[in-house]
């Protein structure tokens, strides 16, 4: 996960915070994945949160002290973080993965999430920006 703290990224985590933007990171992983990115940027988590069921975002923005309606769920998976920011009241942004290489049932969510994402775009229901 260390990898992934890139200067861009350690940029962005910086400038929301620089902006009083709160940050927290909501993971389906392990503690100890989830702490080791989240640790070095100074970021609240919450681990094991089981998405797309949306109990960890509401932990999230109760801690944050803010409501749903006022917060960004920002995901790279449909079936998992967009479906439960939507189904929860939330906004949703959907980001190309980071990760070239998923688990299993990552990489079953992310074929059916090419068909969608073909249909959706096909209709006109979504603009992908690269």
């Amino acid at each position: 996960m260390l990898n992934l703290l890139t200067p861009e990224v350690i940029a962005w985590f910086n400038g929301m915070r620089e902006a009083g933007i709160q940050v927290t990171i909501v993971s389906n992983n392990k503690q100890a994945r989830v702490a080791t990115f989240a640790t070095p940027l100074e970021v609240d988590y919450i681990f094991g949160a089981r998405k797309p069921m949306g109990q960890a975002f509401k932990k999230a923005v109760k801690a944050m002290n803010v409501k749903p309606e006022e917060t960004v769920v920002i995901g790279d998976q449909m079936m998992t973080d967009v479906l439960a920011a939507n189904s929860n009241g939330f906004y949703s942004i959907m980001v190309v993965p980071v990760k070239a290489n998923d688990e299993w049932k990552t990489r079953m969510n992310r074929m059916m999430e090419r068909k969608f994402l073909a249909y959706f775009k096909k209709k006109g229901y979504i603009t992908w920006e690269d």
